[in-house]
């Protein structure tokens, strides 16, 4: 079989050549519907042969980003979307961080109201706005002032950076240090604490005085950030420290896999108690093993010893309703393990990534009696 009998004829563009072998003629036929075929201008596209003409579609230049007030069009002669037309009037635009409200008008931003930063404002900073911030930002204001972040133990002060800060009072006074195996509680170098027998370690977390150690991102000190669900936005203690042990003081840990990252606690003298117990406050919201796995472990004098861990992830960190932290008690009977060098230790694994926050602790002790 050879070359189809054309006649000599060229075809053009979406057209064929039909050849008649009973007549010897050959005659001009519509191409096939759908075949593709090469648009003569630089701003069509998706040409496809439709009824015996080259049919193409306009380029569009929607998603080339433009200046403010103008809108991206293809150029005829290059084919690039590097022609701008100006916006139709009254579309809304942005070109200041500091206006609202402003619309398009003739090609150009116009129009428009100051930005209201009143929400940003606090008891020790003013909402204001600039374009070095982008829009509304923090001021530090009021600098000497008294401020709310205040307790029996502490008078809040706004310092010139714009925080609360905590400066000690009432040296000496009666507080309540918020621990029930603790009597005596006075306020001591701003904070308040309390005393008795049988109380092995307690720690509020207000500094790492005892002597933590921990892997990263654990530490101890006030949250920084608050994420929407479970990163600690403020401690359990609620009387002045703000302190506690946390994966995610500066942001939702657990966006990453990772082996466990332990907090471990200093040794305590365990041997001659006839009970011990382990008592704390945790907020965490858990994630089904295995893509969580959250332990804790004690020494027992030759090794660590699990004692606990997450199974399901029935707990909620936050209130479902009210949108507040919950802070949920934890106790733990340790008298099969007391030795005279117990430590404690928190662990949390990241084994699949999930943008969760992590696991705070707060209000612990380890005492020889049981502590409500």
């Amino acid at each position: 079989m050879g070359d189809p009998n054309r006649c000599g004829l060229d075809a053009p563009t979406c057209k064929t050549i039909a050849c008649n072998e009973s007549e010897r003629t050959c005659s001009i036929a519509s191409e096939i519907d759908g075949v593709y075929c090469q648009a003569t201008e630089a701003c069509s596209v998706f040409a496809t042969c439709q009824k015996g003409a080259c049919v193409a579609e306009p380029k569009t230049c929607s998603f080339t980003e433009a200046p403010t007030c103008q809108v991206a069009k293809c150029n005829p002669t290059t084919g690039a979307c590097d022609s701008f037309d100006p916006a139709p009037d009254g579309t809304p635009c942005d070109a200041d961080p500091c206006t609202v409200n402003a619309t398009c008008k003739g090609g150009k931003c116009q129009g428009g109201g100051p930005r209201n930063c009143r929400d940003w404002s606090d008891e020790c900073n003013v909402g204001k706005c600039d374009a070095a911030h982008a829009g509304c930002y923090r001021a530090p204001a009021n600098t000497g002032n008294a401020c709310a972040k205040a307790d029996a133990c502490n008078k809040g002060v706004c310092d010139d950076k714009g925080s609360c800060v905590l400066t000690a009072k009432n040296e000496g006074g009666v507080c309540n240090d918020g621990n029930s195996c603790t009597t005596n509680d006075l306020c001591t170098s701003g904070k308040c604490q309390g005393s008795g027998s049988g109380v092995l370690l307690a720690d509020s977390f207000a500094s790492n005085a005892n002597g933590w150690t921990m892997d990263a991102p654990w530490a101890i000190s006030s949250p920084h950030a608050a994420s929407l669900w479970c990163q600690a936005f403020d401690d359990h203690t609620g009387f002045g420290d703000s302190g506690l042990a946390s994966t995610s003081l500066w942001g939702d840990d657990g966006t990453q896999p990772r082996d466990f990252a332990w907090l471990t606690s200093p040794a305590v003298d365990a041997s001659a108690s006839s009970t011990l117990n382990l008592s704390f406050y945790q907020l965490f919201e858990w994630l089904t093993p295995p893509w969580q796995q959250a332990v804790m472990e004690v020494w027992n004098g030759t090794a660590w010893v699990r004692v606990w861990e997450n199974q399901d992830s029935t707990f909620k960190c936050v209130d479902m309703i009210t949108y507040e932290q919950v802070w949920k008690h934890v106790t733990i009977d340790l008298t099969a393990y007391r030795n005279s060098m117990l430590r404690v230790r928190f662990g949390l694994a990241v084994k699949v990534a999930a943008a969760k926050a992590g696991w705070s602790i707060d209000d612990l002790s380890i005492t020889s009696t049981s502590c409500p």
